[in-house]
């Protein structure tokens, strides 16, 4: 079988180690690698914002498998037009993929269905946004929701100024003002309670939503997501 990988990073390189040694591989494409994973596969010159080029390819080069690691293709569809295709894809649809691309989709999804989440707001205006962090005072979280490539929170511990510092640009991370929260990769900030606990993830299966306790003060881990979240109709 042909596979096809999508990614760059090191989880991808990590996918990439696996997938070679499974007996069942005959090609292992990568879109758009790295020079690490270019030692173990054939990397391919693919625009993946350009579904149909995407689509194309795989159908040209016998590709039987399609594993999309990181967030901004599902985000953007591609596991979908894949399937529409009829092409083979490891990763879930777009509507799921909210889960991972906004985070005020995922605390409202919590929300709406009872699942335990520090409690939160979201802002568009600034002056709202301020207004919330110094009447809630510190501990408290400012988000970026949107995909901020693991950036894009910030934690205020001592004092909600590092809060308002977040929300104008101060500090780096989050902002509301110039070009901070859209290089971040939304334009909305979630502004949340510091859910402190010793254990805590969750995991995301076709059936439920599971919350237990994890060793470290925040944690939110969407385990499977892969996966499991392709099963989940969260339109």
């Amino acid at each position: 079988m042909n596979i096809l990988l999508i990614g760059s990073g090191g989880r991808e390189h990590a996918i990439a180690n696996a997938l070679v040694k499974s007996p069942r591989l005959t090609k292992l494409f990568i879109a758009p690698g790295n020079p690490g994973i270019a030692e173990i596969g054939e990397k391919a010159l693919l625009n993946l914002n350009n579904h149909e080029a995407v689509c194309v390819f795989c159908v040209n080069h016998d590709v039987g498998l399609v594993v999309i690691g990181p967030e901004q293709p599902l985000i953007g569809g591609l596991a979908d037009a894949l399937t529409k295709a009829e092409i083979p894809v490891f990763g879930p649809s777009q509507a799921a993929a909210q889960l991972e691309g906004s985070k005020g989709f995922t605390k409202d999804l919590c929300r709406a269905n009872n699942i335990p989440t520090a409690a939160y707001e979201r802002f568009k205006d600034l002056d709202a946004a301020l207004a919330y962090v110094r009447r809630k005072g510190a501990p408290i979280v400012v988000k970026a929701d949107g995909v901020a490539a693991g950036k894009g929170v910030v934690v205020a511990l001592l004092g909600f100024l590092e809060g308002e510092d977040a929300l104008v640009g101060g500090k780096e991370g989050v902002s509301l003002e110039g070009d901070g929260i859209v290089g971040l990769g939304g334009l909305q900030v979630v502004v949340s309670a510091l859910f402190s606990v010793t254990r805590c993830f969750a995991a995301i299966t076709k059936w439920c939503v599971a919350i237990a306790t994890c060793s470290v003060a925040i944690a939110t881990c969407f385990a499977m997501k892969w996966c499991a979240a392709k099963c989940i109709d969260v339109t």
